[in-house]
């Protein structure tokens, strides 16, 4: 088994219908093997004084073409136009002339080791670009982040136990006016978030227990601080002292 190899075409013109310049660079994403080796060079196919583009490539659809899944990366360096790139496929069984046009809304994988087809569902284009939101690659909303990190305190009311609520900023505030415990930190923790928590004893001397860490002797009028940490992976807070 060897090759094919099938020659690419396609006319450039102008908005003004005249012929256009540049140039289309074709690259492999990796080398591909036939029996012999086609290497992963850039191969630069100018345009004639037509328009017009023609280059033979070595299809990468072949049986027997290791690895399979391969792409070429094609970019397009018209004059007066923004160089863009995009990836294609070249079927061994569609004819030995294809035109360019006919193969850019290829979606794919853009290499047979290291691309991936799609990211949450979400499929490359024919320019072989993604369209992600930040919950597609588990991203908070800046939003959000920016909420938690912001300086103004939020003030617990005082109960024999409390559960800080970690989506409504990173420093809580209680005054102690009785003992009191913290089970645990609520749910809904950003990974790697950090909350700090200021208790202050008021009236008398109080005892605070903090789950996990232990028991803490505050003194009246006295404040004591503790930072939590959420361990996402763990889905769990620690304490941090």
């Amino acid at each position: 088994m060897a090759f094919t190899y099938v020659t690419i075409t396609h006319t450039f013109e102008t908005a003004a219908d005249l012929a256009a310049a540049g140039e289309v660079d074709f690259l492999l994403v990796e080398p591909i093997h036939n029996g012999i080796t086609v290497v992963a060079k850039t191969i630069t196919a100018p345009l004639s004084g037509a328009g017009l583009l023609s280059v033979n490539l070595a299809s990468n659809t072949d049986p027997g073409t290791i690895p399979t899944g391969t792409t070429y990366k094609v970019t397009e360096r018209i004059t007066g136009q923004t160089a863009f790139s995009y990836y294609i496929q070249i079927p061994h069984d569609q004819g030995s002339t294809l035109d360019l046009r006919e193969l850019a809304g290829w979606v794919g994988n853009t290499s047979a080791g290291s691309g991936v087809l799609t990211v949450n569902s979400e499929a490359p284009n024919g320019f072989g670009d993604l369209s992600l939101s930040a919950g597609d690659v588990g991203a908070q909303p800046i939003a959000d982040v920016l909420t938690r990190l912001s300086a103004t305190p939020v003030t617990i009311t005082y109960a024999a136990s409390i559960t800080p609520d970690p989506t409504l900023g990173c420093f809580f505030r209680v005054v102690a006016t009785g003992d009191l415990t913290v089970p645990d930190i609520g749910a809904g923790g950003l990974d790697g978030q950090i909350i700090t928590l200021r208790v202050t004893a008021s009236g008398a001397q109080r005892t605070l227990i903090v789950t996990g860490a232990g028991a803490f002797v505050i003194p009246s009028g006295q404040p004591w601080y503790g930072r939590f940490i959420y361990d996402g992976p763990l889905t769990s807070w620690a304490y941090l002292g």
